[in-house]
């Protein structure tokens, strides 16, 4: 399930927009919105408003848990965040998974 910040960062990041740029349009610094989409700090109302707005969505938006689609143009991107965020181990496992759907595609052609 997608986080709130994680949502504002997908939908950021899908316009193209900095932070900085986000920041700026919703009238909140930098550093708020990096914490915010980092789950460090809970965005106030007012906040969640002027993010929503900046970003040409509907404040429920932020709250979805299907905000987060995946594109095949963005795969690449979204794979490196999550495999930044991996330990050993869960790397490990996500490279035995990979070389199964290899293999399984290659034993199936």
């Amino acid at each position: 399930m997608a986080t709130v910040g994680e949502n504002i960062r997908y939908l950021r990041q899908k316009q193209r927009l900095s932070q900085k740029a986000l920041a700026k349009a919703a009238g909140i610094s930098q550093s708020t919105l990096s914490a915010i989409e980092s789950n460090h700090q809970n965005p106030s109302v007012y906040t969640l408003r002027e993010l929503s707005s900046a970003l040409h969505c509907k404040p429920t938006t932020l709250f979805s848990e299907s905000t987060v689609t995946y594109y095949p143009d963005d795969i690449p991107d979204q794979l490196q965040r999550m495999l930044e965020q991996m330990n050993a181990s869960e790397l490990q496992r996500m490279m035995d998974f990979a070389a199964g759907l290899l293999a399984a595609r290659q034993g199936s052609t």
